[in-house]
C-alpha cells in the first residue's frame, strides 16, 4: 500500500459516463493495461473510474471536478469520444484551480482529433495517440525528473514545449497481421473486482474487416491477435475472483478463425467455471453455421451481437458487408434457437440512404422484433478516422433534435445534458463531429418515425 499522506506518481482516470442502466460497469481494459506497465516500472499510481460514480449524479459539472480532488500532480485521463467536451471542461477547471498539475490526455476519443484538441485547449500539456502501455511510464518518468512536458522524443505523442510550442511524433502501428507480444495478464489485483459486472477479455485487436462507418481499421491498421494461452489464462483468473461473471471477447473477427474459436471453446467447455459464468461475442452473418451455433451455447455463450446495419440491399453493397439481407434474417432468425439473446445492430442515417431504402430497414426490424429478437437501431455518427467521414465529413449539421445516442448516449434520457458543453460542440466540429450528423436524405422524417418506433420496440443498447 502506498504510505498514507504521500501522493502517488500519478492519478489515473478512466473519464466513462456510466450514461444507462441497460448495464453495469465494465472493466476498463485500456487502463488495466496502463496500470499493469505502471507497476512494471514502479510507478505508483492512484486509479480512478467515472463509471463507478452514483449515476444520478455522472453529469454535474461540479462533481466531474471535485472527482480529481486531492489527485497526484500528474493526472492522465483516458476517454472515449462521447466524453471528450465534459473532458476538455472539467481538465480547463482543473488547470485554474492547480495550474502547476500536469494533464495527460488519451484514449479513443482523442486519437484523430488530438491536433485540433492541442492547438485549441492549453489545459492539456500532452495528448497521447498510440494504444502502446509502456507509452505512459516513459512520460511519468520524463515529467517527474525533468518537470518539462516537452516529449517529443517519445513515439506517439503530441506535448507542449516550455514555448507553447506544439510537436509530435507519429504513433507506431504494425502493418501486417500477427500476434501481441504481451505475455501476462493485467493487473487486476489492482480493482475492486466486485464493482463490476462485465469482463471484457481482449483476444485480438484490429479486423479484418473494413466497414467505411467504423473507426477499428484506422485505429489498428492490422489485425493482430493475443496469445490465446494468455486469454485462457485471464478467464481462468478471474473466474475465481469475487468479480464479474460475464465475459466478453472483445475480437471483431472471433469468428474468422474456425480453429482459434474452437480452441477456446473447448477450453471453456472443459473448465469448471460457476454456474453464473456466460460468455458473450460479436458475431458475423457469413461466418457461423448451425453447428457452430449449437457449440457456442454448449461453451456457455449466452449473447450474440450481430452487427446487420441495414434492411436494404443496395446499403449493405456500397458498405461492403459481403452478404444479403435475407441472408442476415436467416442467420439471427436460426441463432435464436440456441442463444439465449441474439442482438441485431442497425444503423440508420446513411449519407446515401434513400427513404426506400430506410423503410426497406424498419420493415426487417418490425419483423426480428415480431420474432423475439433483440435491437439496436442508431443515426450514423460521423466517427473521425473513418471512410464516410473522410468522403462525406464536409457540411456535417448539428441539431438540436438531432444527434446519435452512440456518440452522445447521456442525451438518450434527456437533451438538456448536453448544455453544459453545447457552446464547445458548436465552437468545434472538427473536435466533435460524432455529435453532428451527416447530411442525409429526409432525415428529419425518418427521425420522427424512429422515435416512434423506440415508444413501442425495445432497443438494447448494452453493447
Amino acid at each position: 500500500m502506498w504510505p498514507l499522506g504521500k501522493k502517488c506518481d500519478l492519478t489515473l482516470v478512466n473519464f466513462m459516463l456510466n450514461y444507462t442502466g441497460s448495464y453495469g460497469p465494465w472493466l476498463p481494459l485500456n487502463c488495466l493495461a496502463l496500470m499493469t506497465a505502471l507497476a512494471k516500472e514502479n510507478i505508483s499510481v492512484d486509479f480512478r473510474d467515472y463509471q463507478l460514480v452514483e449515476r444520478r449524479k455522472f453529469l454535474d459539472p461540479g462533481r466531474m471536478v471535485s472527482f480529481f480532488d486531492d489527485s497526484a500532480d500528474i493526472i492522465a485521463i483516458s476517454c472515449y469520444s462521447h466524453a471528450l467536451p465534459f473532458v476538455i471542461k472539467t481538465a480547463e477547471r482543473i488547470k485554474q484551480k492547480v495550474p502547476q498539475k500536469k494533464i495527460i490526455l488519451g484514449g479513443l476519443g482523442v486519437r484523430f482529433v488530438a491536433a485540433d484538441v492541442m492547438e485549441n485547449f492549453d489545459c492539456f500539456d500532452v495528448i497521447v495517440t498510440d494504444d502502446r502501455p509502456e507509452i505512459l511510464p516513459e512520460l511519468v518518468r520524463q515529467l517527474k525528473e525533468t518537470g518539462s512536458a516537452d516529449c517529443r522524443g517519445i513515439p506517439g505523442v503530441l506535448c507542449r514545449s516550455e514555448t507553447g510550442e506544439i510537436a509530435g511524433t507519429a504513433p507506431c502501428r504494425p502493418t501486417s497481421s500477427g500476434y501481441m507480444a504481451d505475455s501476462m495478464i493485467p493487473a487486476f489485483e489492482m480493482l475492486p473486482l466486485h464493482r463490476y459486472e462485465t469482463a471484457p477479455i481482449l483476444s485480438a485487436k484490429g479486423c479484418v474487416y473494413k466497414c467505411p462507418f467504423c473507426c477499428i481499421p484506422s485505429v489498428h491498421s492490422a489485425y493482430i491477435r493475443r496469445d490465446l494461452e494468455v486469454v485462457k489464462a485471464e478467464i481462468q483468473y478471474l473466474s475465481h475472483q469475487n468479480g464479474p461473471k460475464t465475459f466478453y471477447l472483445i475480437d471483431e473477427a472471433f469468428l474468422h478463425n474456425r480453429a482459434r474459436t474452437y480452441d477456446l471453446l473447448d477450453f471453456i467447455g472443459q473448465s469448471n467455471f460457476s454456474s453464473e459464468a456466460a460468455f458473450k461475442c460479436y458475431g458475423r452473418v457469413n461466418l457461423i453455421d448451425e453447428a457452430l451455433m449449437k457449440d457456442l451455447k454448449k461453451a456457455r455463450f449466452t449473447s450474440l451481437y450481430f452487427g446487420v446495419e441495414s434492411g436494404s440491399n443496395r446499403v449493405l453493397r456500397k458498405i461492403q458487408k459481403g452478404f444479403s439481407i435475407e441472408e442476415a434474417v436467416e442467420t439471427v432468425m436460426t441463432c435464436r434457437k440456441y442463444i439465449d439473446t441474439v442482438i441485431a445492430s442497425f444503423i440508420y442515417g446513411f449519407p446515401f440512404e434513400t427513404f426506400d431504402d430506410f423503410l426497406e430497414t424498419m420493415f426487417y426490424i418490425w419483423h426480428l422484433h415480431m420474432e423475439n429478437i433483440r435491437l439496436q437501431f442508431h443515426l450514423l455518427a460521423p466517427l473521425p478516422g473513418t471512410e464516410l467521414y473522410e468522403t462525406y465529413g464536409e457540411g456535417l449539421v448539428l441539431s438540436s433534435e438531432i444527434a446519435s445516442f452512440m456518440s452522445a448516449p447521456y442525451l438518450e434520457s434527456a437533451r438538456e445534458n448536453l448544455e453544459p458543453v453545447a457552446h464547445l460542440i458548436s465552437a468545434y466540429p472538427r473536435i466533435f463531429p460524432s455529435v453532428y450528423h451527416f447530411k442525409s436524405p429526409r432525415l428529419e422524417e425518418k427521425e420522427k418515425i424512429v422515435n416512434y418506433l423506440r415508444s413501442v420496440v425495445f432497443f438494447d443498447e448494452s453493447q
